[in-house]
């Protein structure tokens, strides 16, 4: 995905996501590859309790290489849910549904709820951490779970505790006043 947006932009991959970083003002949010002080990056623990090695490899680029902080993370999510901008709508965009039956939109998991309406969500998992970031414009949430351990018990935990949360955000949407 990268390559192809430096290609049709005629502009770096890395130029382009600092100008996108800099409108949000993620100002804790790079590609891995940078001079980094590893003391603020949280530990990964793999399957067996052990601190997992960190990632660092520039083939990552735009697929997995991104380091950022939660405060980045949320504006990141607020974006997705506030903004009007137009890509938002493009990179949701079903483009194929998997031999599973799962919609793939560019880089996001897309399908519509019952209760939550239109969604999508990006999971990954990586030397000793596994995240999710879930976006439901319809009813106007996000969540964001980031576990840093990979066992499968910690998978387990980190899968139930994703679905009480979102569970609880459908059932008991926030409340607000109408403004008059």
């Amino acid at each position: 995905m990268a390559y192809i947006l430096a290609q049709v932009y005629e502009d770096t991959y890395n130029h382009m996501l600092t100008r996108f970083l800099n409108e949000l003002e993620m100002k804790n949010s790079y590609l891995e590859g940078r001079n980094t002080d590893d003391k603020q990056l949280i530990n990964g623990y793999d399957e067996n309790g052990k601190l997992a090695v960190k990632a660092k490899s520039i083939l990552l680029g735009g697929g997995g290489g991104m380091v950022t902080t939660l405060p980045d993370l949320v504006k990141f999510m607020k974006f997705q849910l506030e903004s009007a901008n137009p890509l938002i709508k493009e990179s949701t965009k079903v483009l194929f549904t998997d031999r599973e039956g799962d919609k793939i939109a560019y880089l996001w998991d897309v399908d519509y709820g019952e209760k939550e309406g239109f969604y999508y969500k990006k999971t990954g998992t990586s030397n000793g951490v596994q995240s999710v970031i879930l976006i439901c414009p319809d009813t106007n949430y996000g969540l964001i779970l980031i576990a840093n351990n990979t066992s499968e018990k910690a998978f387990i935990d980190w899968a139930t505790l994703y679905n009480k949360i979102e569970t609880d955000l459908i059932n008991y949407p926030m409340k607000t006043k109408e403004i008059k």
